[in-house]
């Protein structure tokens, strides 16, 4: 809800929606920094003009790099079902 807000406050005089905002923040990315095999850190590419434009104007300031523990966070993990089967 607070992204939604930041957003809504951001896009004065950008024309545009808060889902196409939603959708230039969702082309972020990170890079992943390997040293010897082993990932090191992660880095935060430069964002494109009109997406670092929104960001400043949210008042969000990325960082550089992102330091890394070392651990891989995996995503394709499957949830266990809560539903009741009929």
């Amino acid at each position: 809800m607070r992204l939604v807000q930041a957003l809504e406050r951001a896009r004065e005089g950008e024309h545009l929606t808060v889902v196409e905002g939603l959708a230039w923040l969702s082309q972020l990315c990170v890079r992943e920094v390997i040293v010897n095999g082993k990932m090191a850190d992660w880095t935060i590419p430069e964002p494109r003009a009109d997406v670092k434009r929104l960001l400043e104007k949210a008042g969000v300031k990325l960082p550089k790099r992102l330091a890394s523990d070392g651990r891989r966070v995996h995503t394709k993990t499957r949830l266990r079902r809560k539903r009741v089967s009929r």
